[in-house]
């Protein structure tokens, strides 16, 4: 079907684009969606999350596009793009930027849990190929 992969490609590019936006300039993409003014400094670790969960979205489009026998593992590698990033976005914003809530530390471990967890999933997968 030609459609699928015109679908993932269009999607890799518009979450790409739109996860890129959040994560380096996260105020304008507020302003730019919600009409909001500038906004609060503890929302910008939020927003670039928001862009890296997109961002790992379209690599996981990506590389899905051509609907190979490989999907699988594509899905995962976004999936390990995704975690490491979260991880250290929200470990970088607790430790250099001092805005760490009662569950930031618990959800930066999770995210390397889930992360070694994609890397474990993806070399029993190559081992099996």
């Amino acid at each position: 079907m030609r459609s699928r992969p015109a679908l993932f490609t269009t999607t890799a590019v518009l979450e790409f684009g739109t996860g890129a936006a959040l994560f380096f300039v996260p105020g304008t993409v507020i302003q730019l969606l919600l009409g909001a003014a500038e906004s609060a400094a503890a929302a910008m670790p939020v927003a670039r999350a928001v862009g890296l969960g997109l961002i790992a979205l379209g690599t996981a489009a990506w590389l899905r596009r051509d609907d190979g026998a490989l999907a699988r593992s594509d899905l995962l590698s976004g999936m390990l793009v995704y975690n490491v990033a979260i991880g250290i976005t929200l470990a970088v914003a607790g430790k250099l930027r001092g805005q760490s809530g009662v569950m930031l530390w618990p959800v930066v471990a999770l995210h390397g849990a889930m992360a070694i967890w994609c890397v474990l999933c993806i070399r029993a997968r190559n081992t099996r190929a």
